[in-house]
């Protein structure tokens, strides 16, 4: 208890009632000066609405169990509290992870962003780690029963480590749990289900086909429990698409009428990991989607042997294609601006000034932006692809070792932006001609990058190309015209390739 003396009792209660006084006549005035809360309504919403977004997008190594935003922001004053809890449009999208330790937290929070959300469409994003047996399963399929009905587009990211038994196989309990969940998914779609993504992380690489429990299946089928009609029914309203470790069967209906496809591989150790479609089999699938706009193969594509070459699809829309060189023989682009990114050289021999079909692509395709990844092998190489693309702005590079080059290519018109998107090694000067020669503007150094500088030592020697090095080490690579920008790489962040494109599922 606080003792205060007798006589100055009346003093202390008349300086409380003073001071209380003093903060309500100023709160008033404090609120008004308050820079954030003289922001307009609508302003202050769409702040808001871009941290919820942000927080939507972060990759799984860096999003909380239980999102941060919107609902934090309505706990820091009676302003924004009104405004969260009376915008809709914060709430339509979730991201969650469901684990044995967040199950029962996150009951209660889904059942209040349901509601805050009320009859709008959803875009909701749901991690699930199935541990072995999977006895939160039931728990689980309540979370999405809550949106049944107004699931605009789902992102459902399956962690089945835990579920291995000790002889590799997945447990049949988790297997169970993993083929209801996607069938509570595409249950609860009702036609509304636009955009839907699922990728299944295992520990053995394998690739597994949906199928229905009503039909015969085989060893490497994931069961679905519904029928073969409602199963084909709930996956014929997809527009994007996009996969990883299971798969809808070649010739199912979810592949028609999308305007995105990607095709992840389960793992990138080696082709046999990387899962595999045939040629045929991916031109089906390009023909049943004639108005794609984004296009991302990341499996190994089998060419059939002994065959004449197969005519490309028309893809008059497409803007962004990711993928193998083969790609090009599939596929003929239209007129709109294109995207395209190359990961890997299947094939050693590869010559792309003597490859009739593929300088045909380059030369008809209007590529804007280029990706390449294990695809250039020498300087040469990127001077014959600049040489194709006259309308090219922005080029990114990874994976290439030009210590030793020298620049002997011809002058490209301009270059808005070069990225190096890690593992690239530069001779002393080479960087600095292809600043000259190709006029970039912009620099953008991501990942570990490497400049080799020739010193008074027995051994030419490396340095990391980061600003501090750039700065500190004398050099004549001519880079001074060019902006220079460096990107920390984040451990467990976006790919190179996303950094460069974006995600077309965003």
């Amino acid at each position: 208890m606080d003792l205060v003396p007798a006589n100055e009792l009346p003093q202390r209660t008349e300086h409380e009632a003073n001071i209380y006084r003093f903060r309500v006549e100023i709160a008033p005035s404090v609120n008004r000066r308050s820079l954030v809360n003289s922001m307009p309504f609508d302003i202050l919403l769409l702040v808001f609405q871009l941290l919820v977004d942000i927080e939507h997008r972060l990759p799984w190594s860096l999003s909380r169990k239980i999102p941060r935003y919107p609902l934090t922001l309505s706990h820091v004053c009676t302003i924004w509290r009104r405004i969260v809890l009376h915008s809709p449009s914060l709430w339509i999208r979730i991201k969650f992870q469901a684990g044995p330790e967040t199950i029962n937290l996150l009951k209660g929070y889904v059942d209040f962003h349901s509601s805050q959300a009320s009859a709008n469409p959803m875009d909701i994003v749901f991690g699930y780690d199935i541990i072995k047996g999977a006895p939160e399963a039931p728990s689980s399929l309540s979370l999405i029963q809550q949106f049944a009905g107004r699931i605009r587009s789902l992102l459902l990211r399956l962690n089945l480590f835990n579920g291995i038994t000790s002889n590799g196989v997945l447990d049949a309990a988790t297997s169970k749990a993993q083929g209801e969940l996607i069938t509570e998914c595409l249950r609860a779609n009702n036609g509304v289900l636009e955009r839907f993504a699922l990728s299944v992380l295992t520990e053995r690489p394998q690739r597994v086909f949906i199928s229905s429990a009503s039909t015969d299946i085989d060893r490497n089928s994931l069961n679905i429990y519904l029928p073969h009609d409602q199963l084909e029914n709930a996956s014929s309203h997809f527009t994007d698409l996009w996969l990883r470790g299971v798969y809808f069967n070649w010739e199912s209906k979810a592949y028609h009428g999308l305007t995105s496809l990607r095709l992840d591989p389960t793992h990138c150790y080696s082709d046999s990991d990387r899962g595999a479609i045939s040629e045929l089999q991916l031109l089906n699938l390009l023909a049943s989607s004639p108005r794609l706009r984004s296009l991302d193969v990341g499996l190994f594509v089998i060419r059939a042997p002994n065959t004449p070459d197969l005519s490309p699809v028309n893809l008059p829309d497409l803007e962004h294609l990711v993928g193998e060189i083969l790609l090009l023989r599939l596929v003929l682009p239209g007129s709109n601006d294109l995207t395209l990114s190359i990961l890997g050289l299947s094939d050693d021999s590869f010559d792309m000034s003597s490859d009739a079909v593929v300088k045909e692509f380059f030369l008809r395709a209007h590529i804007v932006n280029f990706y390449s990844d294990h695809f250039f092998r020498n300087i040469s190489d990127i001077c014959t692809m600049l040489s194709f693309v006259p309308r090219l702005r922005n080029l990114a590079i990874s994976h290439i070792d030009l210590h030793d080059a020298t620049y002997n290519g011809a002058t490209h018109s301009s270059l808005d932006t070069l990225y190096l998107l890690g593992s690239c090694a530069f001779g002393r000067s080479i960087l600095g001609d292809m600043v000259d020669k190709w006029a970039i503007k912009r620099l953008v150094f991501w990942g570990e990058n490497y400049i080799r500088l020739v010193r008074d030592m027995p051994r030419p020697c490396y340095i990391t190309c980061n600003q501090q090095a750039l700065e500190e080490e004398p050099s004549d690579m001519r880079i001074s015209n060019a902006r220079l920008e460096f990107v920390p790489r984040v451990w467990g962040g976006v790919a190179p390739v996303e950094l460069f494109v974006g995600s077309p599922f965003e």
